[in-house]
Protein backbone atom coordinates (compact mmCIF):
# COMPACT_ATOMS: atom_id res chain seq x y z
CA UNK A 1 0.00 0.00 0.00
CA UNK A 2 2.58 2.15 1.00
CA UNK A 3 4.60 1.62 -2.47
CA UNK A 4 1.04 2.41 -4.22
CA UNK A 5 0.96 5.38 -2.72
CA UNK A 6 4.56 6.34 -3.57
CA UNK A 7 3.79 5.97 -7.07
CA UNK A 8 0.57 7.88 -7.13
CA UNK A 9 2.86 10.66 -5.21
CA UNK A 10 5.18 10.56 -7.53
CA UNK A 11 3.06 10.67 -10.54
CA UNK A 12 1.02 13.79 -9.08
CA UNK A 13 4.77 15.49 -8.37
CA UNK A 14 5.70 14.74 -11.84
CA UNK A 15 2.54 16.11 -13.34
CA UNK A 16 2.76 19.21 -10.97
CA UNK A 17 6.43 20.09 -12.39
CA UNK A 18 5.32 19.73 -16.03
CA UNK A 19 4.40 22.42 -17.75
CA UNK A 20 0.74 23.10 -18.35
CA UNK A 21 -1.13 23.90 -21.64
CA UNK A 22 -4.22 26.23 -21.57
CA UNK A 23 -6.23 23.86 -22.95
CA UNK A 24 -5.29 20.52 -20.86
CA UNK A 25 -5.96 22.02 -17.66
CA UNK A 26 -9.77 21.08 -17.90
CA UNK A 27 -8.89 17.78 -18.54
CA UNK A 28 -6.17 16.98 -16.73
CA UNK A 29 -7.43 18.04 -13.53
CA UNK A 30 -10.71 15.04 -12.52
CA UNK A 31 -7.25 12.42 -13.10
CA UNK A 32 -4.96 14.87 -11.09
CA UNK A 33 -8.14 15.24 -8.05
CA UNK A 34 -8.74 11.17 -8.44
CA UNK A 35 -4.90 10.36 -8.43
CA UNK A 36 -4.69 12.86 -5.05
CA UNK A 37 -7.75 10.71 -3.42
CA UNK A 38 -5.90 7.69 -4.70
CA UNK A 39 -2.67 8.52 -3.21
CA UNK A 40 -4.47 10.08 0.22
CA UNK A 41 -6.43 6.84 0.54
CA UNK A 42 -2.94 4.71 0.00
CA UNK A 43 -1.10 6.86 2.65
CA UNK A 44 -4.07 6.68 5.11
CA UNK A 45 -4.44 3.01 5.11
CA UNK A 46 -0.18 2.80 5.19
CA UNK A 47 -0.20 4.77 8.29
CA UNK A 48 -3.29 3.34 9.81
CA UNK A 49 -1.84 -0.61 8.67
CA UNK A 50 1.92 1.01 10.68
CA UNK A 51 0.18 1.95 13.99
CA UNK A 52 -1.37 -1.16 14.05
CA UNK A 53 1.80 -2.90 13.69
CA UNK A 54 3.72 -0.67 16.11
CA UNK A 55 0.75 -1.18 18.67
CA UNK A 56 1.29 -5.31 18.02
CA UNK A 57 4.99 -4.89 18.51
CA UNK A 58 4.32 -2.56 21.79
CA UNK A 59 2.29 -5.17 23.00
CA UNK A 60 4.73 -8.06 22.30
CA UNK A 61 7.26 -5.78 24.44
CA UNK A 62 5.68 -5.19 26.60
CA UNK A 63 4.50 -8.89 27.16
CA UNK A 64 8.12 -10.25 26.58
CA UNK A 65 9.32 -7.67 29.56
CA UNK A 66 6.97 -9.11 32.23
CA UNK A 67 7.73 -12.50 31.33
CA UNK A 68 11.68 -11.15 31.66
CA UNK A 69 10.76 -9.62 34.78
CA UNK A 70 8.79 -12.46 36.01
CA UNK A 71 11.69 -14.69 35.06
CA UNK A 72 13.95 -12.56 36.83
CA UNK A 73 12.11 -12.53 39.76
CA UNK A 74 11.75 -16.31 39.99
CA UNK A 75 15.50 -16.84 39.78
CA UNK A 76 16.04 -14.51 42.52
CA UNK A 77 13.73 -16.88 44.81
CA UNK A 78 14.67 -19.83 43.52
CA UNK A 79 18.79 -18.31 44.63
CA UNK A 80 17.53 -16.87 47.54
CA UNK A 81 16.53 -20.13 48.26
CA UNK A 82 19.43 -22.40 47.11
CA UNK A 83 21.68 -19.57 49.72
CA UNK A 84 18.92 -20.23 52.65
CA UNK A 85 19.71 -24.53 51.51
CA UNK A 86 23.68 -24.15 51.28
CA UNK A 87 23.51 -22.00 54.93
CA UNK A 88 21.73 -25.05 56.45
CA UNK A 89 23.49 -27.17 55.19
CA UNK A 90 26.90 -25.70 55.72
CA UNK A 91 25.64 -25.61 59.89
CA UNK A 92 24.58 -28.88 59.95
CA UNK A 93 27.87 -30.11 57.85
CA UNK A 94 29.16 -28.41 60.99
CA UNK A 95 27.20 -29.46 63.40
CA UNK A 96 27.94 -33.02 62.49
CA UNK A 97 31.91 -32.37 62.39
CA UNK A 98 31.83 -31.19 65.95
CA UNK A 99 29.68 -34.09 67.18
CA UNK A 100 32.40 -35.84 65.27
CA UNK A 101 35.46 -34.57 66.62
CA UNK A 102 33.73 -34.63 70.48
CA UNK A 103 33.30 -38.67 69.78
CA UNK A 104 36.37 -38.83 68.40
CA UNK A 105 37.62 -37.31 71.31
CA UNK A 106 35.83 -39.48 73.73
CA UNK A 107 36.94 -42.42 71.51
CA UNK A 108 40.35 -42.02 72.37
CA UNK A 109 39.70 -41.09 75.64
CA UNK A 110 37.48 -44.14 75.90
CA UNK A 111 40.67 -46.35 74.52
CA UNK A 112 43.29 -44.90 76.11
CA UNK A 113 41.52 -45.23 79.68
CA UNK A 114 41.07 -49.17 78.63
CA UNK A 115 44.70 -49.49 77.61
CA UNK A 116 45.74 -48.59 81.17
CA UNK A 117 42.98 -50.70 82.84
CA UNK A 118 43.90 -53.56 80.59
CA UNK A 119 47.62 -53.28 81.76
CA UNK A 120 46.69 -53.01 85.00
CA UNK A 121 44.81 -56.43 84.74
CA UNK A 122 47.63 -57.83 83.10
CA UNK A 123 49.49 -56.85 85.91
CA UNK A 124 47.00 -58.56 88.36
CA UNK A 125 47.12 -61.68 86.09
CA UNK A 126 51.03 -62.02 86.19
CA UNK A 127 50.89 -61.73 90.29
CA UNK A 128 48.18 -63.79 90.29
CA UNK A 129 49.56 -66.54 88.15
CA UNK A 130 53.27 -65.48 90.18
CA UNK A 131 50.89 -66.33 93.63
CA UNK A 132 49.66 -69.46 92.12
CA UNK A 133 52.57 -71.09 91.40
CA UNK A 134 53.95 -70.19 94.80
CA UNK A 135 50.60 -71.71 96.59
CA UNK A 136 51.16 -74.73 93.95
CA UNK A 137 54.75 -75.05 95.51
CA UNK A 138 53.79 -74.68 98.98
CA UNK A 139 50.86 -77.05 98.42
CA UNK A 140 52.88 -79.61 97.07
CA UNK A 141 56.10 -79.04 99.75
CA UNK A 142 53.17 -79.27 102.43
CA UNK A 143 51.72 -82.46 100.41
CA UNK A 144 55.40 -84.22 100.46
CA UNK A 145 56.11 -83.34 104.04
CA UNK A 146 52.50 -84.73 104.55
CA UNK A 147 53.22 -87.41 103.63
CA UNK A 148 56.59 -87.48 105.37
CA UNK A 149 54.62 -87.75 108.09
CA UNK A 150 52.02 -89.63 107.78
CA UNK A 151 54.73 -92.60 107.21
Amino acid sequence: QLDAAKGTMSSLLKMWQAPVSPRGDDEEMPAMLAAVGRAAKASHEGQTTLRAKIKTLEDSERALVNTVDSQRESLSGMLNKEQQLSEELSAEISAVKATLASKLGEGASLAQELTTRNKSLEATLKAAETSNKALITDATRAHAALRDLLR
